[in-house]
C-alpha cells in the first residue's frame, strides 16, 4: 500500500470516526517518523483541520516524507 492510499485510508477513518462523548478530547497523532504525513489534533473538535491537513497531502504529494525517511 502506498502513501496516497494510506492517506485515503486515514481520510476514511477520521471522517467517519464519533464521539457519543461530544465533550471528549481525543488527542490524536500520526506524527512518528514512520508516517508520511505529520498530523496532531484534538478529535472530535479539530476534525475538519485534521482532514484539511490530509486533503493537502494528497493534492500536494511533494510534501510527503520520502520512503527513504521512514525506513525505521
Amino acid at each position: 500500500m502506498g502513501s496516497i492510499e494510506i492517506l485515503k485510508e486515514l481520510k476514511v477513518f477520521i471522517k467517519n470516526i464519533q464521539f457519543q462523548n461530544k465533550s471528549a478530547n481525543c488527542v490524536f497523532r500520526s506524527n512518528h517518523a514512520s508516517n508520511y504525513l505529520p498530523i496532531k489534533g484534538i478529535l472530535d473538535r479539530e476534525k475538519d483541520k485534521i482532514l484539511g491537513i490530509i486533503n493537502y497531502g494528497l493534492t500536494h504529494t511533494d510534501f510527503l516524507r520520502p520512503d527513504f525517511f521512514r525506513a525505521l
